[in-house]
Parts: C-alpha cells; sequence; structure tokens
C-alpha cells in the first residue's frame, strides 16, 4: 500500500523551517496525487488548514508526490475536466483527453491512492513520536477503506452517520467545500450586502444513492419553493433523470432551468443578497458542501431536513439553520406528501421574521470562524491527534 516514508521525509526536512537545532517541532506528512480527479481535491480544505494551523505553530506541512512536474499535472488536470474544454474541442475533446492522461501517465500519474476520497496522514512530535491518522471524506457514511482504518490510529470521518456502529478510532468530521479557500475574503465581506430576494433555491437536480433516485424530492422542493409570495430566486441545474420530463414540470411551475450550472461567483451573489437559502442535503444524505459556503456569508440556511450525519461542533436546529421537515431516507428517497405542502408556510414564516434570521446570521458566520475557517479545522485535527499521541482516547469516538 501506497504511503508516505516517515523517516526518509523526516530526514530530507532537516533544517528547513519547523525545525530548529536538528530537531523536529511538529511535521505532518501526506501523499500527493496531482493528476488524480478526486483525492487532492477532496483533501484540499484539510491540508490547507493543516498547513495554516502549523505555520502559526512554528511547524511544517509537507505534501510528497512522486510524479514530475507536479504543478503542471494539476493544470491538465483542471483543464481537461473543464466545461469549456469540451465546448472548445466538440468531437474530439475526448482524444485529446486520452492524449493527456497519456502524457501525465509518463510523468508518474499512473500512481493510484490507496482510496480516492480518503488521506494518509503521518503526524511526527518533537520526540519523534508518530502517528498515523487518515480524513475520509467520501459523501456515503460507510467507511471508505477498512485497510486504512486498521493502519491507522485515529480515523476522521466526514460524513459520520449517528446511527452507524463504526470503530472507536472513528470520529465525526466536517464536510467542507475546498471550492471556497481562494474566495473566503470574498466570502466574509458578502455578510455586509444587503437583502435583494426573499429566497434563493438554487439546486443540482440530483441525489439519494445514485445520482436519479433523489431528482423527484429535488423537483417536488422546487415546485413547493415557487409557492413562496415574494422575490425569489430559483434555479434548477439538471445533470440527471429523464432531463425532458423534468424541464416540463418546471416550466409549469415557472421554476428557471438549464443543463449547465450557474457561475459560483453569480451563485454566491445572490445567495448573499437572499434573506433564506434553501439547500437540500446532498448524495448519499450527506451535509453538502454548499453549507460551508452559507456558513462562510453568514446566511440564514434552511435544510429540506435535519443533518443525519454528525459534525464535531453539530450544527443546531433553531441556531445554525432551519428543517422544513421533509424527511427522506436511503429506503424512501421522496419525503410524504404533506411534508411538501407545508413548505411554503415553513418558508414564509422564516422570511418574515427578522429578528429570527439576523440572529440565524449572526450564529452561522460565528460557527465558521470558530470552527469551519481552515485555519480552525487544522487546529483541531492537529490537537486531536496530539491527544493521540499521549495515548488519549480521540473525542467523540465510540
Amino acid at each position: 500500500m501506497a504511503s508516505v516514508n516517515n523517516v526518509a521525509q523526516v530526514n530530507r526536512l532537516q533544517g528547513q523551517p519547523g525545525y530548529e537545532g536538528g530537531s523536529v517541532r511538529t511535521v505532518i506528512l501526506t501523499d500527493s496525487y496531482p493528476y488524480d480527479p478526486i483525492h487532492d481535491r477532496y483533501q484540499q480544505y484539510y491540508r490547507e488548514g493543516l498547513r495554516a494551523d502549523l505555520v502559526r505553530m512554528g511547524g511544517t506541512f509537507r505534501e510528497h508526490t512522486r510524479t514530475l512536474f507536479p504543478s503542471f499535472l494539476r493544470f491538465l488536470l483542471r483543464a481537461q475536466k473543464s466545461y469549456r474544454f469540451g465546448r472548445t474541442f466538440g468531437r474530439l475533446a475526448p482524444t485529446l483527453g486520452w492524449g493527456l492522461d497519456r502524457f501525465a501517465q509518463l510523468c508518474g500519474a499512473w500512481r493510484q491512492p490507496p482510496h480516492p476520497t480518503t488521506g494518509i496522514y503521518d503526524y511526527v512530535d518533537s520526540a519523534g513520536r508518530t502517528v498515523r491518522f487518515c480524513i475520509d471524506s467520501q459523501d456515503s457514511g460507510v467507511i471508505g477503506s477498512p485497510d486504512l482504518l486498521r493502519d491507522c490510529r485515529v480515523y476522521f470521518k466526514t460524513n459520520y452517520w449517528t446511527d452507524h456502529n463504526y470503530d472507536p478510532k472513528v470520529i465525526p468530521f466536517y464536510n467542507a467545500n475546498p471550492l471556497i479557500l481562494p474566495h473566503l475574503a470574498h466570502l466574509r465581506a458578502a455578510r455586509a450586502f444587503l437583502p435583494t430576494y426573499d429566497l434563493c433555491f438554487v439546486v443540482r437536480v440530483w441525489g439519494g444513492t445514485d445520482e436519479v433516485e433523489g431528482v423527484e424530492h429535488c423537483i417536488r422542493l422546487l415546485e413547493a419553493a415557487s409557492r413562496v409570495p415574494g422575490k425569489n430566486y430559483l434555479f434548477a441545474y439538471l445533470v440527471a433523470g429523464d432531463i425532458p420530463a423534468t424541464e416540463k414540470r418546471l416550466r409549469a411551475a415557472g421554476v428557471r432551468y438549464s443543463t449547465n450550472p450557474l457561475p459560483m461567483k453569480e451563485l454566491w451573489d445572490v445567495s448573499a443578497r437572499s434573506r433564506v437559502n434553501l439547500i437540500r442535503l446532498g448524495m448519499h444524505a450527506c451535509v453538502p458542501w454548499r453549507m460551508c459556503d452559507l456558513l462562510a456569508m453568514g446566511a440564514c440556511p434552511v435544510l429540506d431536513q435535519r443533518p443525519k450525519t454528525l459534525w464535531p461542533a453539530p450544527l443546531g436546529q433553531g441556531e445554525h439553520y432551519w428543517s422544513l421537515n421533509a424527511e427522506t431516507s436511503l429506503a424512501g428517497p421522496v419525503a410524504a406528501d404533506d411534508a411538501y405542502r407545508a413548505i411554503p408556510e415553513l418558508l414564509g414564516g422564516v422570511i418574515a421574521d427578522a429578528v429570527r434570521m439576523a440572529e440565524t446570521r449572526r450564529a452561522t458566520a460565528d460557527y465558521f470562524d470558530r470552527y469551519l475557517s481552515p485555519k480552525s479545522v487544522g487546529q483541531q485535527i492537529r490537537e486531536t491527534i496530539g491527544r493521540a499521541v499521549d495515548g488519549v482516547a480521540p473525542a467523540g469516538s465510540g
């Protein structure tokens, strides 16, 4: 199994920042896979958090790659996976993509991570003691790799289901959105934006466990939201299921839709300028990445239902979000009819309560700054692993 080589890397770091007199302060090491379309992206938020926290502490964070030209490979990957690549080259795109893949393999990109959404990290303290930990960021509550779980001391699970019987070393963690990392200043500044819309509901129409089984729930949420009085911004991004049939229903409800996504900056702008933002649980009923965006901008989120997963600092109903109680399950991806009928009145009640919305916005901004900012996330990881080095069981395990 591929993993970092602690001894070799620590020796290479002698004399670099984070060391005094040749002795390690705190070092965290991990492997990077710059041409893998999932792995590094899903680990990026946690890595940037660790990097920021360790810089503050005088420690060192290092990503090791066994490929040539890693920055160039990341550029090639972004280009090939972009919407513009397919639109520009049309029918030639698959052939060009194949060629880029072959070139990347010559540069070492044939090396694959042990698991696509689970990162492996080695923590080395000033005494040379080492703890291996993993961050499993896949959407489902299932453990991504039993082998990695067996080989590590602490296993952070970003979609930790409260009703699962996990190994004691598995602890809950945040499902954080790496796409916001370059835009944190803008998102924080958006807290001061004045409202233009009463309700914003921008949704990728998919969900469940296979993308398709969650489509009906999304459509019924959109239909219900279309009956809420006020100036509302509703947009459906159609990616799965019977798209022509979906288009017909959305036209009847007066909901704007497209098979192209809303540009990210436009999404954030309309979200920040809305009194209330409706979001639904994501694939495998995870708390979606979009929740991270809304917390960063101090928005007032309304979820279709209460989260089924746990974060280290739990999100509180009536404090950090409001719920429409449109409960679904893995076995039943559509809520009861009465739940959808109640949505317009529930949303209207939140929108009409200015005091409640203001309290929620303050609470979400505070939550992000205290717990979910990259540096805070990195600090929580480091402190948890530090306790493991001292033989203390991780908080929340069991």
